[in-house]
């Protein structure tokens, strides 16, 4: 029997993500079929549009003892769409609530803030 060591990386992790998110969205033409991207430029976007949400995640989580609480996304009129909840040093390890219309907008607020509040020694 042989044995393989199957490395993953982050670009494979966000690979994985954007084709299911892809398989989600399968009445886009665009859409990779059977889990294989066609169109390397959809496959870019989709990196791109995943580091967006990941990267600030990472940054917001980085810290010993933090957490970020992402909660169900709920479109609302008022343009709120999404939520999330982060506990760190720089919020006194109260949680902090931060909302946008979606998670990208969400995440990045609060490591926008997160960076201030750092940079401040706050």
């Amino acid at each position: 029997m042989q044995t393989r060591k199957i490395i993953v990386t982050e670009h494979d992790a966000l690979v994985d993500l954007a084709i299911g998110e892809a398989q989600a969205h399968a009445g886009r033409p665009e859409a990779p079929r059977h889990g294989v991207y066609r169109d390397r430029k959809v496959l870019a976007e989709e990196v791109t549009r995943l580091r967006a949400i990941v990267d600030p995640l990472n940054k917001l989580r980085a810290n010993k003892g933090a957490s970020v609480l992402v909660c169900c996304d709920d479109p609302a009129p008022d343009g709120v769409g999404s939520r999330i909840e982060v506990t760190d040093k720089w919020t006194d390890w109260t949680p902090l609530q931060f909302v946008g219309a979606n998670l990208t907008e969400t995440l990045q607020t609060a490591s926008g803030i997160a960076d201030a509040a750092e940079r401040t020694g706050e």
